[in-house]
């Protein structure tokens, strides 16, 4: 009888340790299977970065790339954003990392990020002492519609959202 009841006791407690992780995976970020994903993409400038799992802490620095950000879901990986980022509004009370043009590296190594989108305002200084402390640097810089189109699909394809990126540039293309 008391062997039963341990049986019972123990089959229990793995049930509800298993629905407990499936309930805190489901509201936290997804980390599942991509831990050993690496991708490589060319930003703007044509530098090679590699990006090593799925980000989940990504600081932007432009309020450009937060709307791409933002367009393609990646809304509660975002942990810092310049004072000029106010679209969405929402991007309005995510951390302040600085001026478009007057970045806080300090602030931004504060925010512990896994990477980091850069724009050619931030200054070249900026940017290439980012990548000098170790942090994953990918800069943007779209001067045409097209381009716009393209880097929304390679912060798809850098931060693991490659399918909500392609709905977003199909759902513009659309519009245009």
């Amino acid at each position: 009888m008391m062997g039963i009841r341990r049986l019972l006791l123990s089959l229990g407690l793995v049930i509800f340790a298993a629905a407990f992780i499936g309930v805190v995976s489901a509201s936290g970020p997804v980390t599942t299977g991509d831990a050993g994903r690496t991708v490589t993409v060319t930003d703007d400038f044509g530098e090679s970065v590699t990006i090593r799992g799925v980000p989940q802490r990504i600081v932007s620095l432009a309020p450009s790339n937060t709307e791409i950000l933002y367009a393609i879901g990646l809304e509660n990986r975002i942990v810092g954003v310049t004072d000029y980022c106010d679209y969405p509004a929402a991007a309005a009370d995510k951390p302040k990392v600085g001026g478009y043009s007057s970045i806080s590296i300090e602030k931004v190594l504060a925010a512990d990020p896994d990477l980091v989108f850069a724009a050619p305002g931030n200054t070249e200084d900026v940017i290439n002492r980012l990548r000098t402390l170790g942090l994953t640097v990918v800069s943007l810089n779209p001067e045409t519609i097209d381009d716009v189109l393209k880097d929304i699909e390679l912060v798809g394809r850098a931060t693991g959202q490659e399918q909500q990126a392609a709905a977003c540039v199909e759902e513009l293309q659309e519009r245009i």
